[in-house]
Protein backbone atom coordinates (compact mmCIF):
# COMPACT_ATOMS: atom_id res chain seq x y z
CA UNK A 1 0.00 0.00 0.00
CA UNK A 2 1.17 3.57 -0.78
CA UNK A 3 1.01 5.83 2.08
CA UNK A 4 0.41 9.71 1.09
CA UNK A 5 -0.26 13.08 2.85
CA UNK A 6 -3.64 14.70 2.89
CA UNK A 7 -4.48 17.68 3.53
CA UNK A 8 -7.65 20.01 5.24
CA UNK A 9 -9.74 19.28 8.07
CA UNK A 10 -10.53 15.27 9.40
CA UNK A 11 -14.03 15.35 7.54
CA UNK A 12 -12.89 16.41 4.22
CA UNK A 13 -9.62 14.26 4.39
CA UNK A 14 -11.98 11.53 5.61
CA UNK A 15 -13.46 11.08 2.28
CA UNK A 16 -10.24 10.98 0.50
CA UNK A 17 -8.06 8.97 2.87
CA UNK A 18 -8.86 5.43 5.10
CA UNK A 19 -8.27 6.39 8.71
CA UNK A 20 -7.71 3.28 9.77
CA UNK A 21 -4.67 3.69 8.05
CA UNK A 22 -3.53 6.95 9.77
CA UNK A 23 0.07 6.64 11.20
CA UNK A 24 0.77 7.35 14.79
CA UNK A 25 2.82 10.15 15.98
CA UNK A 26 5.34 7.13 16.73
CA UNK A 27 5.64 6.48 13.08
CA UNK A 28 5.10 9.49 11.97
CA UNK A 29 8.54 10.49 14.63
CA UNK A 30 10.53 7.49 12.32
CA UNK A 31 9.69 9.64 8.96
CA UNK A 32 10.60 12.63 10.70
CA UNK A 33 13.93 11.49 11.80
CA UNK A 34 14.60 9.93 8.46
CA UNK A 35 13.71 13.53 7.39
CA UNK A 36 10.96 11.96 4.39
CA UNK A 37 8.91 13.96 2.71
CA UNK A 38 5.57 13.18 0.81
CA UNK A 39 4.17 14.77 -1.83
CA UNK A 40 7.08 17.51 -1.96
CA UNK A 41 6.22 18.76 1.63
CA UNK A 42 8.81 17.34 4.43
CA UNK A 43 7.27 15.77 7.04
CA UNK A 44 9.07 18.04 9.65
CA UNK A 45 7.83 21.12 8.76
CA UNK A 46 4.25 20.71 9.69
CA UNK A 47 1.60 19.68 12.51
CA UNK A 48 -0.16 16.30 11.56
CA UNK A 49 -3.23 14.42 12.74
CA UNK A 50 -2.04 10.93 14.47
CA UNK A 51 -3.77 7.61 14.68
CA UNK A 52 -3.69 8.33 18.40
CA UNK A 53 -6.90 8.80 19.90
CA UNK A 54 -7.08 10.08 23.66
CA UNK A 55 -10.09 9.49 25.83
CA UNK A 56 -10.57 10.40 29.58
CA UNK A 57 -12.72 9.50 32.54
CA UNK A 58 -13.36 9.74 35.76
CA UNK A 59 -13.26 6.49 38.10
CA UNK A 60 -13.00 6.19 41.78
CA UNK A 61 -12.65 9.77 41.70
CA UNK A 62 -9.14 9.52 39.67
CA UNK A 63 -9.07 10.93 36.17
CA UNK A 64 -7.42 8.76 33.75
CA UNK A 65 -6.19 9.17 30.10
CA UNK A 66 -6.42 6.28 28.25
CA UNK A 67 -4.27 6.95 25.15
CA UNK A 68 -5.44 4.24 22.46
CA UNK A 69 -3.93 3.46 19.23
CA UNK A 70 -5.68 4.01 15.37
CA UNK A 71 -6.59 0.41 15.24
CA UNK A 72 -8.98 2.01 18.65
CA UNK A 73 -9.70 5.53 17.31
CA UNK A 74 -13.43 5.96 18.15
CA UNK A 75 -13.09 9.48 16.50
CA UNK A 76 -12.43 7.84 12.98
CA UNK A 77 -14.80 5.18 13.50
CA UNK A 78 -17.58 7.72 13.53
CA UNK A 79 -15.78 10.44 12.11
CA UNK A 80 -19.53 12.28 10.78
CA UNK A 81 -20.64 12.28 14.14
CA UNK A 82 -17.35 13.00 16.29
CA UNK A 83 -16.86 16.12 13.39
CA UNK A 84 -20.54 17.45 14.42
CA UNK A 85 -19.57 17.30 18.16
CA UNK A 86 -16.21 18.59 18.19
CA UNK A 87 -17.46 21.85 15.97
CA UNK A 88 -20.71 22.29 17.97
CA UNK A 89 -19.13 21.35 21.77
CA UNK A 90 -15.79 20.88 21.33
CA UNK A 91 -16.12 17.61 22.77
CA UNK A 92 -16.46 14.29 21.85
CA UNK A 93 -18.41 11.62 24.13
CA UNK A 94 -18.13 8.50 22.62
CA UNK A 95 -20.91 5.76 23.44
CA UNK A 96 -21.03 3.33 26.16
CA UNK A 97 -20.12 0.43 23.83
CA UNK A 98 -17.06 2.84 22.61
CA UNK A 99 -15.99 3.30 26.14
CA UNK A 100 -16.36 -0.33 26.82
CA UNK A 101 -14.36 -1.30 23.95
CA UNK A 102 -11.47 1.14 24.48
CA UNK A 103 -11.51 -0.20 28.44
CA UNK A 104 -10.84 -3.98 26.63
CA UNK A 105 -8.16 -2.74 24.60
CA UNK A 106 -6.86 -1.64 28.14
CA UNK A 107 -7.43 -4.53 29.80
CA UNK A 108 -5.02 -6.45 26.71
CA UNK A 109 -2.31 -3.45 26.75
CA UNK A 110 -3.07 -2.59 23.34
CA UNK A 111 -4.21 1.12 24.98
CA UNK A 112 -2.25 2.73 27.96
CA UNK A 113 -3.99 4.00 30.81
CA UNK A 114 -2.87 6.15 33.54
CA UNK A 115 -3.98 8.07 36.39
CA UNK A 116 -3.07 11.83 35.60
CA UNK A 117 -2.01 12.55 38.84
CA UNK A 118 0.97 10.96 38.47
CA UNK A 119 1.92 12.70 35.93
CA UNK A 120 3.70 15.62 38.03
CA UNK A 121 1.83 17.86 35.38
CA UNK A 122 1.92 21.58 34.53
CA UNK A 123 -0.84 24.14 33.93
CA UNK A 124 -0.92 25.96 30.66
CA UNK A 125 -4.61 26.60 31.24
CA UNK A 126 -7.86 25.83 32.46
CA UNK A 127 -8.37 23.54 29.84
CA UNK A 128 -4.81 22.32 28.89
CA UNK A 129 -1.38 20.40 31.05
CA UNK A 130 1.84 19.07 29.97
CA UNK A 131 4.45 18.00 30.95
CA UNK A 132 8.18 18.42 29.53
CA UNK A 133 9.32 15.38 27.78
CA UNK A 134 13.21 15.91 28.89
CA UNK A 135 12.13 15.74 32.30
CA UNK A 136 10.06 12.08 31.85
CA UNK A 137 12.85 10.02 33.21
CA UNK A 138 10.52 7.61 35.18
CA UNK A 139 8.11 6.62 36.11
CA UNK A 140 3.91 7.52 34.38
CA UNK A 141 5.60 10.20 32.83
CA UNK A 142 8.28 7.83 31.03
CA UNK A 143 5.72 5.37 30.32
CA UNK A 144 3.84 7.74 28.41
CA UNK A 145 6.07 9.70 27.03
CA UNK A 146 7.17 6.16 25.25
CA UNK A 147 4.25 5.39 24.16
CA UNK A 148 5.49 8.23 21.49
CA UNK A 149 8.73 8.93 21.60
CA UNK A 150 11.62 6.77 21.20
CA UNK A 151 14.68 7.91 22.93
CA UNK A 152 16.50 8.73 19.58
CA UNK A 153 13.74 11.11 19.22
CA UNK A 154 13.94 12.31 22.98
CA UNK A 155 17.86 13.39 22.30
CA UNK A 156 17.52 14.90 18.93
CA UNK A 157 14.89 17.17 20.50
CA UNK A 158 16.71 17.93 23.81
CA UNK A 159 16.65 21.44 24.85
CA UNK A 160 14.02 22.43 22.53
CA UNK A 161 10.83 22.38 25.22
CA UNK A 162 8.67 19.96 23.60
CA UNK A 163 5.59 19.09 26.11
CA UNK A 164 3.43 16.50 25.94
CA UNK A 165 -0.41 17.98 26.40
CA UNK A 166 -3.36 16.31 27.99
CA UNK A 167 -6.75 17.54 29.45
CA UNK A 168 -6.92 19.43 32.35
CA UNK A 169 -8.17 17.05 34.93
CA UNK A 170 -10.24 19.36 36.51
CA UNK A 171 -11.81 20.44 32.84
CA UNK A 172 -12.29 16.45 32.81
CA UNK A 173 -14.29 16.49 36.05
CA UNK A 174 -16.37 19.47 35.12
CA UNK A 175 -17.00 17.65 31.56
CA UNK A 176 -17.77 13.92 32.45
CA UNK A 177 -21.09 13.75 34.23
CA UNK A 178 -20.64 10.29 35.60
CA UNK A 179 -19.07 6.80 35.57
CA UNK A 180 -20.84 5.57 32.20
CA UNK A 181 -19.50 9.08 30.28
CA UNK A 182 -16.39 10.00 29.25
CA UNK A 183 -14.45 12.70 27.13
CA UNK A 184 -12.48 11.89 23.62
CA UNK A 185 -10.20 13.91 21.76
CA UNK A 186 -8.09 13.67 18.46
CA UNK A 187 -4.10 13.63 18.82
CA UNK A 188 -1.64 15.61 16.67
CA UNK A 189 1.68 16.23 16.55
CA UNK A 190 3.26 20.02 16.39
CA UNK A 191 6.14 20.24 13.33
CA UNK A 192 9.71 20.32 14.26
CA UNK A 193 10.38 24.25 14.62
CA UNK A 194 7.68 24.38 17.08
CA UNK A 195 8.90 22.03 19.21
CA UNK A 196 7.12 18.72 17.91
CA UNK A 197 4.90 18.59 21.13
CA UNK A 198 2.18 15.74 21.23
CA UNK A 199 -1.27 16.90 21.38
CA UNK A 200 -3.34 14.29 23.33
CA UNK A 201 -6.37 17.16 23.78
CA UNK A 202 -7.07 17.98 19.92
CA UNK A 203 -10.75 19.05 19.08
CA UNK A 204 -9.85 21.29 16.33
CA UNK A 205 -11.16 19.11 13.69
CA UNK A 206 -12.51 21.65 11.01
CA UNK A 207 -8.87 22.91 10.82
CA UNK A 208 -8.37 23.57 7.32
CA UNK A 209 -4.53 23.54 7.58
CA UNK A 210 -4.27 19.78 8.83
CA UNK A 211 -2.08 16.94 7.63
CA UNK A 212 -2.84 13.16 8.05
CA UNK A 213 -0.33 10.24 6.61
CA UNK A 214 -2.05 7.55 5.36
CA UNK A 215 -3.75 5.34 2.43
CA UNK A 216 -5.87 6.37 0.02
CA UNK A 217 -9.45 4.85 0.13
CA UNK A 218 -9.59 3.82 -3.60
CA UNK A 219 -6.53 1.40 -2.46
CA UNK A 220 -7.67 0.03 0.52
CA UNK A 221 -10.72 -0.59 -1.42
CA UNK A 222 -9.40 -2.23 -4.50
CA UNK A 223 -7.33 -4.15 -2.37
CA UNK A 224 -9.73 -5.64 -0.52
CA UNK A 225 -11.47 -6.48 -3.62
CA UNK A 226 -8.51 -8.66 -4.60
CA UNK A 227 -8.54 -10.61 -1.33
CA UNK A 228 -12.42 -10.98 -1.56
CA UNK A 229 -11.45 -12.37 -5.83
CA UNK A 230 -8.49 -14.79 -4.45
CA UNK A 231 -10.79 -16.20 -1.76
CA UNK A 232 -13.64 -16.75 -4.51
CA UNK A 233 -11.26 -18.12 -7.30
CA UNK A 234 -9.52 -20.38 -4.34
CA UNK A 235 -12.90 -21.75 -3.56
CA UNK A 236 -14.49 -22.42 -6.56
CA UNK A 237 -11.29 -24.94 -7.37
CA UNK A 238 -11.85 -27.06 -4.90
CA UNK A 239 -15.51 -27.53 -5.78
CA UNK A 240 -14.30 -27.70 -9.34
CA UNK A 241 -12.14 -30.77 -8.22
CA UNK A 242 -14.31 -32.12 -5.73
CA UNK A 243 -17.22 -32.48 -8.07
CA UNK A 244 -15.05 -33.96 -10.77
CA UNK A 245 -12.82 -37.13 -9.79
CA UNK A 246 -12.75 -38.10 -12.85
CA UNK A 247 -10.83 -34.90 -14.42
CA UNK A 248 -7.87 -35.62 -12.10
CA UNK A 249 -4.53 -36.25 -13.12
CA UNK A 250 -1.43 -38.11 -11.24
CA UNK A 251 0.14 -34.65 -10.93
CA UNK A 252 -2.79 -32.81 -9.00
CA UNK A 253 -2.68 -35.71 -6.99
CA UNK A 254 0.99 -35.67 -5.95
CA UNK A 255 0.15 -31.90 -5.11
CA UNK A 256 -2.77 -32.29 -3.12
CA UNK A 257 -0.63 -35.04 -0.85
CA UNK A 258 1.66 -32.66 -0.67
CA UNK A 259 -0.42 -29.94 0.70
CA UNK A 260 -2.07 -32.56 2.90
CA UNK A 261 1.05 -33.19 4.35
CA UNK A 262 2.16 -30.15 5.07
CA UNK A 263 -1.63 -29.39 6.84
CA UNK A 264 -1.01 -32.47 9.11
CA UNK A 265 2.61 -30.98 10.23
CA UNK A 266 1.50 -27.74 10.72
CA UNK A 267 -1.57 -29.20 13.17
CA UNK A 268 0.59 -31.55 14.73
CA UNK A 269 2.81 -28.55 16.43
Amino acid sequence: MTIELFKGNLLDISKEADLSTALSAKEILTKRRNDESLDGENLRNTWMWTGDFSMYRVENGKVLLYLAPTAQNLVFQNIEDAYCQFTKNRDYNPTKEGIAKIMDSAKSGETFVCDLSKLNLKEHNDEWVYFSIDDAKKGKQRELRNRVYDDEDVNLLKGKGTKFFVLNPKYVLQNVKDNESAVGRVSFLDGWLDGCNFVARGRDAGDDGGRLVGVRRSERVAESDERVFARDNFSEAYKTIISNPDKVTSEMVSGLSNLIASYLTRQAK
